[in-house]
């Protein structure tokens, strides 16, 4: 013989001593799950804070690197600064000198973070610095560099040396002869564009705090440019600085523009989580104290309420098997009293209880059918403005009087809309259907101007069928709302339509953005949903899926109505399926 588990025939006590053990192996699974997803969720939340920051830093120092290097590239083949270097007259040289300097002082005023600019002739000897910073050293490690071969053009970080103690960050542009003559190509020497370091430590710092994450500019050699934290020295070499275990922290790199540098992030996890510690603490000892509360609560539920329900439970067990005019006699205290109480008066009106109740249930379903026949008929007669297809006419009328054919299509097309749309009869053709649909795509081609394409696929078979009336129209509005209207590009909307063994199909299907895997799960969930359709049909404002959902449910039936599918990027695709009715 089999041992069957049904909770419900179990004592009161054991089903509530059952509870009261769940309820704590439930307490202390919460507590766990939510001990490690806020440890998770802070993680993630970080990830992705120190990804935009990243993001957001290499934006700016992108910008400011282009900024430079397209300066660079103007100064160089500026016909003064060629001049500047190319000839020896003492009084061309000092015009020239005089352009260069007004032209240099511009450039450095609109670009703060330009700190200083040098211009060196082929022997690396300066002819010409924008202030008097002292930049010996940076100078002569760029003369090793360009001499080594190890690049002549683009950024450069320079440590600086004892002397000077502070670091560099220099643009290199050499200085070609441009003009046509026997001199093009010759090297006229170089120009150099010192960068304030401390702008981009600025940056850095105001994007992340250096004690939860470390943001790193690397040069093509690994070595540290400039960083949010006193802790990492500049010009030491970056090995990633990265954590050894993934618990001590997670890295981040991405490239700056085309410079062959790098942003590195890491996320200090132990310091990051460490301000949650309280709140993990204070979980722990909310859910103890929940688990002794919950210990507490059943000797109390023992004491006054399970030990008299059971005596209580004794003699209406009595009532049932003796005598149905016998009454609870014993005496009890709170509302278990009031329970005895009332089902003693129950007992008394038991019978005129049972008379009421079918009465009740025959009302209810009167009412039921009554709310039913309503609810279609709101639904069917949301639009109902006679004024508005009047005026519709109207202004028809004085454009074409005006000589504007574009508004005298429009106002004709929506005056059909209008027109369809009060008629007071719900039953129509596929015809008619598709006819409303091309009036409102008449619209749109010339709301658009053409941006749009569109055809209508649907066999001579369909066209005389009936149908419920505006399921057609509205869907084709959403996917040009809702899909064409944000696509960038050629858009295109396709109407078609089949038999099928139970029915008919007609497909609306555009190649709009689509919609994501959440939005159409809702979307999914509310089509199928009958609570919800009701829901998104009472207001009389809507017309939508929800409205020509509900309506082919509540005409045809639970196996017709509406399927909708996405793909994000590619399109949507609703099919309306219908009955089989032959227009009468």
């Amino acid at each position: 013989m089999k041992m069957k588990w049904n909770f419900s025939s179990w004592r009161i006590r054991t089903q509530f001593g059952a509870i009261l053990a769940v309820s704590m192996l439930l307490i202390l699974i919460i507590q766990m799950i939510y001990y490690f997803q806020m440890t998770k969720v802070t993680k993630e939340r970080v990830e992705l804070f120190t990804k935009s920051s990243i993001k957001q830093v290499v934006d700016t120092t992108d910008i400011i690197f282009e900024k430079v290097s397209k300066a660079a590239i103007y100064f160089s083949y500026n016909s003064y600064l060629q001049t500047f270097l190319s000839i020896d007259d003492p009084f061309e040289i000092f015009q020239a000198q005089k352009y260069i300097e007004d032209m240099i002082t511009t450039a450095v005023e609109i670009n703060y973070e330009i700190e200083n600019v040098v211009i060196l002739d082929p022997a690396m000897k300066r002819k010409y610095y924008y202030n008097s910073i002292q930049v010996s050293s940076a100078l002569d490690q760029i003369e090793t560099t360009l001499r080594e071969g190890d690049g002549s053009k683009g950024f450069i970080f320079l440590q600086g040396d004892e002397i000077e103690n502070r670091d560099y960050l220099a643009y290199i542009m050499p200085i070609v002869y441009s003009a046509p003559d026997a001199r093009r190509g010759e090297n006229l020497g170089t120009m150099i564009i010192f960068l304030k370091l401390d702008a981009l430590r600025t940056i850095m710092h105001e994007a992340a705090p250096s004690d939860e994450v470390d943001l790193v500019i690397v040069d093509y050699k690994d070595r540290v440019v400039a960083s949010n934290s006193e802790q990492i020295v500049p010009g030491s070499v970056h090995h990633g600085s990265l954590p050894s275990k993934p618990s001590e922290g997670i890295a981040i790199k991405e490239k700056i523009g085309s410079t062959g540098w790098n942003m590195v992030g890491v996320i200090k996890i132990p310091n990051v989580v460490k301000d949650y510690e309280f709140l993990k603490s204070f979980s722990m000892i909310v859910g103890i104290s929940m688990l002794v509360l919950l210990v507490l609560f059943g000797l109390v539920f023992h004491r006054s309420f399970a030990k008299p329900l059971s005596r209580l439970l004794d003699e209406i067990r009595k009532v049932g098997v003796e005598d149905f005019g016998k009454r609870i006699q014993a005496s009890y205290q709170s509302e278990i009293g009031g329970i005895a109480l009332y089902i003693n008066r129950m007992l008394q009106k038991l019978e005129l209880m049972n008379h009421d109740q079918l009465l009740v249930q025959k009302r209810m379903y009167q009412i039921e059918i009554s709310k039913k026949q309503t609810e279609l008929y709101a639904l069917q007669s949301q639009v109902n403005p006679h004024f508005l297809f009047n005026t519709l006419q109207s202004i028809g009328g004085i454009a074409y009087a005006k000589q504007a054919p574009e508004i005298v299509d429009m106002t004709v097309s929506m005056a059909e809309i209008f027109n369809y749309g009060i008629k007071g009869n719900d039953n129509v053709t596929i015809r008619d259907e598709l006819h409303i649909a091309r009036q409102y795509l008449n619209i749109i081609d010339i709301r658009f101007n053409g941006r749009f394409q569109w055809e209508i696929d649907v066999p001579d078979a369909l066209l005389e069928l009936n149908t419920i009336k505006m399921i057609l129209q509205p869907i084709v509005e959403n996917a040009v709302y809702h899909g064409l209207e944000k696509k960038l590009g050629q858009a295109s909307l396709s109407i078609a339509g089949w038999l099928e063994q139970d029915g008919m199909c007609i497909q609306v299907r555009d190649n709009g953005p689509g919609m994501t895997g959440v939005e159409l799960a809702r979307i999914k969930q509310m089509i199928a949903d009958m609570a919800e359709l009701e829901l998104g049909s009472a207001g009389r404002q809507k017309i939508g899926i929800a409205n020509i959902q509900w309506r082919i449910r509540v005409s045809y039936g639970e196996p017709y109505g509406l399927t909708v599918d996405s793909v994000e990027g590619e399109g949507t695709t609703v099919q309306i399926r219908i009955p089989i009715l032959a227009n009468k």
